[in-house]
């Protein structure tokens, strides 16, 4: 037996691979501290450098001595105790900093370095308020405070100041702490052009981290000046560089760079490739023909789906067959990459090249979802009528959302033909929304052998009865105008609506008196469409019958106008004698002037109306009001006065640009106005093949997002005046809509509260939130300014709080309770990111704190209701109204005190 050594078992091989984590771990600590010393260095660099001349502000006004010392000395006071002095002192340093008095500039620094984390944060704020380049050196000191709500307000403030200066200690930031990247960011993309320069200086540098970010600074912000630089930066070794360049090159859109992406779409790199060709998507140049069909065969999806998408945006009908080529392969395809069948699909929809027709008809057999509702849209757009018959199958399938589709296509043949079986679906399919489908497919064939089917639908749901009437008015065929004139009487607001748009398209004279009547309506609704109804009639209106309504109307309107407000408190409470005392009293005080303004010559209607919805200029000074009756208004605040007004049809939902002006939603169109003279109809710009339903705009005035009948939402770049990028929406998530403030995102939400976030320069999902566990409607969303949070309010009462930065399988939101429904009409985030506004309909405007879930209101308006928010880019001042009521209130938003009251004496 062969002997052992003692050593071979009390000398064991070392541990290297513990020796190796060791370094590694050493080897990370040195250069986390090494990058922290650099971002530290660089603080103090930028800190240390003196502002430029472009740079420092020129006007200051001071605050009376006596306020200054009173502010100082609560400042000064030591030892505090209590959350309610912290709090104090927390509001005097804001009150210091809207000041705008030099004297308070260093009380504010010094307090950058409070103890208390609340009393840092507000020094910080106030700082931003100041809006001075001194203020720079604290505020990006601030950047390294451990309190994170204090590093929130640091990227505000500077957002605010916005000083060349922080560009490298930004990028640096966010380089060596990675959390933060999206906020650094964001805050230069905010300060815009004025950084460019200094980020194409870092270009030059070699420093890899920095220069990828300024990359991606650049590309969102979008300024051309930035397009050679990118380009000379397109030869680099690094597969990420040349990735992130070619998405910055897309993002800017300048057609200088098309040469580049088309050669990037061959880059052995697949990221540079998928941003090569979601670039060309936006670009849609002829150019890109041949690389775009030779990507369709890319080994990535990506890269393949964004092929074709750019061939639909293109609108070149040589790229049809190609794309009707792919489809050959439609069932392999639907199981290995459903997205990018989906995508060759919608674009052969747009192509509008009708010999597509026969290669999507077989996918009318697909399985998935997804692929059978872009084939049936398709369809829609191609408008064929030898798909019926393969459509008509489909109206017997178990999915209503299938048949409502199929039913709306059927619609676009124009194939008369089809009218019976449209019609038997009206009378007898079991799902609301297909019959209500259904009668908008009988209306737009405009046939008179439909209208049977509409009239026996006059008895159906209330949904289904409105499409019915809106139909029979498409159609106009005289025999109907009696069942017509029975809807009138409705016990449905909703449909009494209808009908009286509907009577008005036959121009009947006799129908004028019913009409009329319904100007003493209960419902507000009804009452301005019949008056709109009357005013299209053109002429003065001879009809006695009809003269006295409108004269009971104008004088009744006129009445309530002229009594004061102070009358209504010392009148008894009970309805009926409070209205008789006062009309005896107005009648007293003013009995001859109605007797001159209401006896004697035509009575024509009043188009004036009530408040519909606001817009709000950058700085508060420049109101636009709509009209429930069709007017726009265009209000100078300050001066209290009307400088302008428009009365052309259908001009609704004025939205501020940045460049000045506004744009207004008019059918399928966007109208460009700069609230002098009447807007230009036909300047509009024409994306939408459907009306537009709903319509958000950004903050700044920079991005617009419209949402098309068909759930087309189109993303609009207001600067340059035109399409920006289009998002199809599922139906199942359309209830409403937003768009993130750098108009990068939209977001949407349904009946279940389950909300999607959508990309904007892809039109693809990017995230899915779940709902609450009992489903509660979402009235209004908001997402943050830092992209870090959304936020949406329940109608059942409550806000809900999700965290878009959460790692998946997280807990990523949270409920506040409210103790009343709430039925926000606005919501909008403040900058800070901390907090949002919203406006209730019972006329409310409240604030709150999506940290603590606290609220406070700021006004409790003196109208009806709020039909009409508006809060100014700056944050001080925001605007409501109603439809019940003529009058625009501003109130100041940080005190709630009412600014202005804008009415004018009709």
């Amino acid at each position: 037996m062969p002997t052992t050594r003692p050593h071979e078992h009390t000398n064991p091989k070392p541990d290297t691979s513990a020796a190796e984590d060791t370094a590694a771990e050493s080897m990370a600590t040195r250069n986390n501290e090494s990058g922290e010393r650099q971002l530290k260095d660089e603080i103090e660099l930028a800190a240390n450098c003196p502002a430029t001349p472009d740079d420092e502000t020129t006007s200051r006004r001071g605050m009376s001595s006596f306020r200054f010392r009173k502010l100082r000395k609560l400042l000064e006071t030591a030892n505090v105790l209590s959350d309610a002095d912290t709090i104090a002192r927390r509001h005097a340093l804001m009150e210091l900093g809207q000041s705008q008095d030099r004297r308070v500039l260093e009380i504010l620094v010094e307090h950058t370095r409070d103890s208390s984390s609340i009393i840092r944060d507000g020094a910080i704020t106030a700082l931003g308020d100041f809006d001075d380049p001194q203020a720079v050196p604290a505020v990006l000191r601030a950047l390294l405070d451990r309190n994170a709500d204090v590093v929130r307000a640091a990227f505000t403030a500077l957002k605010k100041i916005g000083d060349r200066r922080v560009v490298r200690p930004l990028l640096r930031f966010g380089h060596e702490r990675p959390e933060w990247r999206p906020l650094a960011n964001d805050t230069l993309v905010r300060l815009g052009p004025r950084v460019v320069q200094e980020l194409l200086n870092i270009l030059q540098t070699n420093d890899a981290g920095l220069t990828l970010d300024a990359i991606v600074v650049l590309g969102r912000i979008g300024d051309k000046q930035a397009v050679s630089a990118l380009i000379a930066c397109m030869n680099h070794v690094s597969n990420l560089l040349r990735a992130h360049v070619t998405e910055a090159l897309a993002l800017i859109g300048d057609s200088r760079a098309v040469p580049q992406l088309l050669r990037a779409l061959a880059d052995p790199y697949t990221p540079t490739r998928a941003n090569a060709a979601a670039g060309l998507v936006r670009m849609a140049d002829p150019r890109s023909l041949r690389p775009l069909l030779k990507a369709l065969q890319d080994d990535d999806g990506d890269v393949r789906g964004y092929a074709a998408t750019a061939l639909g945006e293109l609108g070149e009908a040589k790229a049809v067959p190609e794309l009707a080529g792919v489809l050959a392969h439609w069932e392999t395809l639907e199981h290995e990459d459903a997205q990018f069948l989906e995508a060759v699909v919608e674009s052969l929809g747009k192509l509008g090249d009708t010999t597509a027709v026969a290669a999507l008809i077989p996918l009318l057999q697909s399985q998935q979802d997804g692929v059978l509702l872009k084939t049936v849209l398709a369809l829609k757009k191609l408008r064929d009528p030898s798909a019926a018959q393969a459509l008509i199958a489909l109206l017997h399938v178990p999915k209503p959302t299938v048949r409502r589709r199929v039913m709306e296509t059927l619609g676009q043949t124009g194939d008369v033909a089809l009218v019976p079986l449209i019609g038997e679906s009206l009378r007898h399919d079991d799902s609301l929304e297909v019959r209500a489908a259904a009668a908008h497919a009988l209306g737009e064939l405009k046939d008179r052998t439909a209208c049977p089917f509409l009239e026996d639908a006059l008895r159906d749901d209330i949904s289904i009865r409105c499409q019915a009437v809106i139909a029979l008015g498409t159609i106009h065929e005289k025999s109907t105008l009696a069942a017509l004139m029975a809807m009138l009487k409705e016990a449905a607001p909703e449909v009494r609506y209808h009908a009286v748009n509907a009577v008005a398209k036959f121009k009947d004279p006799k129908t004028l008196k019913a009409v009329a009547a319904l100007l003493e309506d209960s419902d507000p609704m009804v009452r301005n469409g019949a008056a709109k109804v009357i005013e299209e009639f053109g002429q003065a209106v001879e009809d006695k019958g009809v003269k006295e309504i409108l004269r009971r109307v104008r004088s009744r309107d006129l009445l309530g106008r002229l009594i004061p407000k102070w009358v209504y408190f010392v009148l008894p409470q009970s309805k009926a004698a409070r209205g008789t005392v006062a009309a005896v009293l107005a009648a007293s005080l003013l009995l001859g002037f109605i007797i001159k303004t209401t006896i004697g010559g035509p009575n024509k209607v009043l188009v004036r109306g009530n408040v519909q919805s606001l817009a709000l200029s950058a700085d508060g000074g420049t109101l636009v009001a709509e009209r429930t009756l069709g007017m726009l208004e265009v209000w100078d605040v300050n001066g209290q006065r009307v400088s302008q007004q428009v009365g052309l049809e259908n001009l609704r939902t004025p939205l501020f640009r940045a460049k000045g002006g506004v744009v207004l939603m008019s059918g399928e169109s966007v109208v460009p106005w700069k609230l002098s003279g009447n807007p230009d109809l036909a300047a509009g710009w024409k994306e939408h093949k459907q009306p537009i339903l709903n319509a958000c705009v950004t903050p700044d005035g920079k991005f617009a997002a419209t949402l098309g009948k068909d759930l087309i939402a189109v993303v609009w770049d207001l600067e340059a005046g035109k399409k920006r990028a289009t998002v199809e929406l599922d139906e199942r998530f359309a209830a409403t809509l937003t768009i993130s403030p750098d108009g990068q995102r939209l977001a949407t939400s349904n009946r279940k509260g389950e909300v999607v976030l959508w990309e904007v320069e892809s039109g693809r999902r990017a995230k899915e939130l779940s709902g609450a566990k009992i489903p509660k409607a979402i009235s209004a969303l908001a997402i943050s300014p830092d992209g870090n949070w959304l936020v949406g309010v329940e109608v059942s009462g409550g806000l809900r709080v999700w965290d878009l930065t959460a790692p998946a399988g997280s807990p990523v939101e949270k409920s506040f309770a409210s103790r009343t429904p709430l039925r926000a009409v606005a919501l909008r985030f403040l900058s800070d990111s901390k907090r949002t506004v919203m406006a209730d309909a019972g006329g409310e405007v409240r604030v709150w704190d999506i940290g603590s879930g606290e609220s406070h209101t700021v006004c409790t308006g003196d109208i009806d209701q709020i039909d009409g928010f508006a809060l100014s880019a700056d944050e001080k001042r925001f605007a409501i109204g109603g439809n019940g009521n003529s009058v625009v209130l501003v109130y100041d938003l940080e005190s709630g005190e009412l600014f202005k009251k804008l009415d004018v004496r009709r």
